[in-house]
């Protein structure tokens, strides 16, 4: 029998190590969830009990190499099973393709808890668009739909933004307007993660 896994959900760690672990104890972690760790560039999904890296230059110092065929994973505990992650594979692919840096962010943002210049500018570039004629709330408030969207369909900004417009609950223009407003404030985050990420290694 083959168990589809879907709504995986995504965890991120300081460290494989710590990734490990926490994936043998977490109740919060589950099986076909995907485990991000930033300082190494590792991505894996838990498979049963076990991180298993996407690919194996993805492996982290603690990861299992990803040698598996996603769609169809042999369960240890009961072999009259199989898994299906592809879901997870797929979100996984799409966090490496061109989500990594956003988690990145994201990550920064959470656990920042100091003044620092750069944190201070990339907060204040949040609420100033780099086009004016839009109003900051407005872009706030795509910004929510976006993510409601992309949790709960899988979709990347891109296609939410789309599907918006298609809807018509944004005008064409508000979605160029977004996606200025997403670089603008990405330049100022990638600073700033990447003076985390240094310091976190030192």
């Amino acid at each position: 029998m083959l168990n589809r896994i879907t709504n995986p959900k995504v965890h991120t760690f300081d460290s494989s190590v710590e990734a490990y672990d926490a994936s043998q104890c977490d109740d919060d972690i589950a099986n076909g969830d995907v485990l991000v760790v930033l300082s190494e560039d590792a991505i894996a999904i838990l498979v049963e009990a076990w991180p298993v890296a996407i690919s194996p230059e993805l492996s982290g110092e603690s990861f299992h190499e990803g040698r598996l065929n996603f769609a169809r994973v042999p369960s240890v505990s009961d072999t009259s099973i199989s898994f299906d992650f592809s879901e997870s594979l797929a979100l996984a692919q799409k966090i490496k393709s061109s989500g990594l840096e956003a988690v990145a962010s994201e990550r920064a943002v959470e656990t920042h808890d100091g003044d620092d210049p750069l944190f201070d500018q990339a907060l204040a570039a949040i609420d100033e668009p780099s086009n004016p004629s839009v109003d900051a709330a407005a872009l706030r408030d795509i910004a929510f739909a976006v993510t409601v969207l992309r949790n709960d369909l899988g979709l990347d900004s891109d296609e939410a933004l789309d599907l918006l417009v298609e809807q018509h609950l944004i005008p064409r223009s508000a979605r160029a307007a977004y996606r200025d407003r997403y670089f603008h404030v990405a330049k100022h985050l990638r600073s700033f993660t990447d003076r985390v990420r240094a310091e976190r290694v030192a």
